[in-house]
């Protein structure tokens, strides 16, 4: 299957990179989940990495640490990605 992104940060012509412009967090932290490794800010280090957004840029500094779940969601819509969840597919 093709990937619409051919290279990290590089889109077809007709398609923008998303950006977080226009995203507003709801204000409400999600707890912090001690069961797992690393830190509150992997969700920004994935999708940053995703699009091609380096550290110190607008996109990068417009998350927050350890968003809630319901963000966390309208994030991924915002941006126009699509979750999976595996324990779901089965």
């Amino acid at each position: 299957m093709a990937s619409l992104r051919q290279q990290r940060g590089q889109y077809p012509p007709n398609m923008g990179v998303p950006t977080m412009e226009g995203f507003a967090w709801s204000g409400a932290d999600g707890p912090p989940h001690n069961t797992l490794p690393g830190n509150g800010w992997c969700l920004r280090d994935a999708i940053c990495t995703l699009f091609g957004w380096p550290p110190g840029s607008p996109d990068w500094a417009a998350f927050q640490e350890y968003p809630s779940w319901g963000d966390t969601h309208r994030l991924i819509a915002h941006l126009g990605l699509v979750a999976f969840d595996p324990e779901q597919l089965s």
